[in-house]
């Protein structure tokens, strides 16, 4: 080894002719564009590693428009990049809808809400706790309950004591008991006062009937009710068991500490009483200009919920177009014609009110009692609180059955202006319009474009997969065993003997269906973005006193009054002056998704 003279020469008279060389890491090359690309072409993007078994934490990030355009040719013009880009958000909501469904298809909650019989059910019993909350207001109604009613913060203890007397009678109390209510008399049951444990935390594939199991062995219980997943607490529920007035609930929440269910604990707490029943709005809703722009908006309501639960007959007038036979509704377009004198003001030369003047509020009585008969009926036939446009879909198994209700403040003599109501009532209308527009379902043309299955498709392929050719023009139906000459006798055969199996496809098909034509359908929601920090801020330079030459002072120096020793010569230094660097005057440039018109994501 004396011969060496580099040390890989060394290294390899040292190691021997045998010893085999070091092999490197293999390079991976970055993935291409085309890596990406399904057999149709289109564009499918990766999944991130926290993301794949998160089934019910967040969806996937989808790439913005920036970042969409990197994974394309340098060559794509504006209007392809544009079109690609909304297939990808249409592909990857398809997706995302998909992958939800196929997760919660089997839970109890998922198909009460969409699968056709459970949904026919379920709506079977609302049809009939809404009519028997017709029944019940109506009866109050003929008996004038509702002819002096004013709905101001004013009259606040009537408006309770007459909720109490719709709940009494709700929960079957007699007229004899609502009559001594209505005299403020001691009556023996209390039927409309309950007492009530909140559950926090149900998971969500826990069925009804398991929890109604645990809730049934204690005396008093009258019902449950148990709210939707949601997606801000890990896709729990939450759950109120309702119990007699006398009921020792706390002695049974207690008990419900140490139940587990879905080896997860229900964390039981006693539900209070409401704090608050009747709460007022702003005292602007008390202006005649506001109540006839709410009598229109609360008649559109009116027969929108009416004709979905079929509650009065219709018919159409070629003048004023559907008509309801709602008593309530009768001679309210009267109300809903503002009248002035124009041609009045026009000869003598009135000028208009200027937005800007100030005036005072003006109740018409009249009007204000049409209204507030309409308010009455939503709040206490289909649970909708007018006021805080807010529709109480469980309330009927809720501890409180007309609980929470929002009325106006008492009339005040204070002075507004007519641009201030006009923004109270173009906000009022659009809370409200929100509302109305979310009982609307997705059209077909939209479900389509949402990847809506079609029955005859889905037969079809459940025909296929169940005929099993064997050879020698024979042929099997999985389903039976039975074995044919034909793959048209297998297909009669399952259209025949297996009828319940096919209806069992089509049913799939519009359960799947039922959850996109959903407006307020549950979905993951989108991973929050992390909150950017601020960075801290540059510390100005340090300056001195220009009689020191802009330099510190010396040790022991007060550079307030002692200056320096060039500067007691006379002597000007030349140099210039280095300070810190300025900030860019330039802007960051905000580059933003792109908005599609079209877009049903929005």
């Amino acid at each position: 080894m004396g011969d060496v003279q580099t040390y890989g020469e060394y290294r390899r008279a040292r190691d021997g002719p045998d010893r085999q060389p070091i092999r490197k890491r293999p390079r991976i090359a970055p993935p291409r564009d085309d890596d990406y690309l399904d057999k149709r072409g289109r564009y499918e993007p990766p999944v991130e590693p926290e993301d794949a078994g998160d089934s019910r934490g967040f969806r996937p990030s989808m790439l913005n428009f920036k970042a969409f355009l990197l994974t394309q040719d340098d060559s794509i013009t504006d209007d392809e990049a544009l079109e690609k880009y909304s297939e990808y958000k249409l592909e990857f909501n398809r997706q995302q809808l998909n992958a939800f469904f196929v997760t919660h298809k089997d839970e109890e909650w998922f198909r009460e809400k969409y699968y056709p019989d459970l949904m026919a059910a379920r709506r079977k019993i609302l049809d009939h706790c809404v009519k028997e909350r017709l029944r019940v207001f109506m009866d109050m109604y003929d008996q004038g309950l509702m002819k002096e009613l004013r709905l101001d913060t004013e009259h606040s203890d009537d408006i309770e004591l007459l909720l109490d007397c719709f709940v009494l009678k709700l929960e079957s109390g007699s007229d004899e008991d609502v009559d001594k209510l209505l005299k403020k008399e001691t009556i023996e049951e209390e039927f409309h006062k309950t007492s009530s444990v909140h559950l926090r935390t149900l998971h969500p594939s826990v069925k009804r009937d398991e929890v109604e199991a645990v809730c049934k062995k204690y005396p008093g219980f009258l019902r449950l009710c148990l709210s939707d997943p949601a997606p801000d607490r890990k896709w729990y529920r939450r759950g109120w068991i309702t119990f007699t007035r006398d009921t020792k609930v706390k002695e049974i929440c207690f008990s419900l500490s140490s139940v587990r269910l879905k080896d997860v604990d229900v964390s039981p707490v006693l539900n209070k009483d409401l704090s608050r029943r009747i709460r007022g709005i702003t005292c602007l809703a008390n202006d005649k200009s506001s109540m006839r722009n709410d009598l229109k908006l609360i008649t559109k309501i009116i027969k929108i919920l009416d004709k979905k639960y079929e509650l009065w007959e219709t018919r159409n007038d070629e003048i004023i177009g559907e008509q309801s036979s709602n008593p309530l509704l009768k001679n309210i377009t009267q109300y809903l014609i503002e009248e002035m004198s124009a041609e009045e003001d026009e000869l003598l030369g009135y000028a208009e009110e200027n937005s800007a003047d100030t005036k005072s509020l003006e109740l018409e009585v009249e009007l204000a009692g049409v209204l507030d008969t309409l308010v009455m009926y939503l709040r206490m036939v289909h649970s909708l609180d007018f006021y805080n446009c807010a529709l109480y879909n469980t309330e009927e198994e809720m501890p409180n059955r007309c609980g929470i209700f929002h009325i106006r403040e008492s009339l005040s003599k204070q002075s507004v202006t007519e641009e201030q109501l006009i923004t109270y009532q173009e906000d009022f209308s659009k809370r409200m319009n929100k509302l109305s527009s979310s009982w609307s379902l997705l059209t077909d043309e939209d479900c389509v474009k949402l990847g809506a299955k079609d029955k005859e498709e889905a037969v079809e392929i459940f025909v296929q997969a169940n005929t099993e050719e064997l050879g020698n023009d024979k042929f099997l139906c999985p389903l039976s065993g039975k074995k044919f000459k034909g793959a048209e006798f297998v297909r009669k055969h399952i259209f025949n003997k297996h009828a319940e199996k096919v209806e069992e496809v089509k049913k799939e098909v519009d359960f799947f269906n039922n959850y996109l034509k959903d407006p307020r359908r549950p979905t993951l929601p989108e991973k929050p973005k992390p909150k950017p920090t601020e960075k801290p801020a540059a510390k100005e330079p340090v300056k001195y006193a220009e009689a020191d030459g802009g330099h510190p002072p010396r040790r022991g120096q007060d550079a307030r009054h002692r200056p320096s020793v060039k500067d007691r010569l006379g002597y000007r230094s030349s140099a210039i002056p280095v300070s810190q660097g300025r900030q860019d005057p330039r802007g960051i440039v905000d580059y933003s998704d792109v908005d599609f018109a079209e877009d049903i994501f929005a």
